[in-house]
């Protein structure tokens, strides 16, 4: 069964999720020991462009699944979106930013209900923002009020000093959080969390 939820319910449901999300995730593939990298030490190259792909988990509330016209799984729904797309970056020093595109996205429940969320929850384009580099860790954020989305991770490949292999992971500030620029009272219980992220050179 498919249906498109009307942009409006979709950005409402957005306010239905948790406040309680960290904008700092831990990674388990980031560096966690030994010492940082000299300022003279040689910068990986991120610059340039590439193609990203990532996997959302969301959790809903009952009343939240009813509004969006998605057939409540229980007293928690969980959905799982897919998405992917391209992006260009600069990097200045250890500093990197810039335009994506989202070209493609999906989501389904757990029982198999799938539907196509707007551009008010997955937006077309956004910005690669805030990154910067240490070693062979990444941070950045995917902007886009109200969904900005902090994420950190690694340059998992790389020849000759120019990355060619990104992964990380983030949580998306939802809003009612207290870091996002929607000031709304906390929402019910829910969740988004941005679990896989790649990206790779065309």
């Amino acid at each position: 069964m498919k249906a498109t939820p009307n942009v409006f319910v979709l950005a409402t449901m957005l306010a239905a999720l948790t406040a309680s999300c960290s904008d700092q995730v831990s990674d388990p593939t980031a560096p966690t020991t030994g010492a940082s990298p000299s300022p003279s030490a040689a910068l990986v190259d991120v610059s340039g462009l590439w193609n990203w792909s990532n996997e959302d988990l969301l959790t809903m509330p009952e009343f939240a699944a009813v509004m969006f016209g998605i057939p409540p799984e229980g007293p928690i729904t969980q959905i799982r979106c897919v998405s992917s797309g391209t992006m260009v970056l600069t990097q200045v020093g250890s500093s990197f930013s810039g335009p994506a595109e989202r070209t493609f996205i999906s989501c389904e429940t757990k029982g198999g209900f799938a539907f196509l969320p707007g551009p008010a929850f997955a937006p077309t384009f956004f910005d690669v923002e805030e990154g910067r580099i240490q070693g062979t860790s990444i941070h950045f954020v995917f902007g886009g009020a109200p969904l900005p989305t902090p994420s950190h991770g690694v340059v998992s490949a790389s020849v000759g000093g120019v990355a060619t292999v990104l992964k990380g992971t983030g949580r998306t500030i939802v809003p009612g959080h207290p870091h996002s620029p929607v000031p709304l009272e906390p929402p019910p219980a829910g969740t988004s969390t941005m679990i896989a992220w790649e990206a790779t050179r065309p």
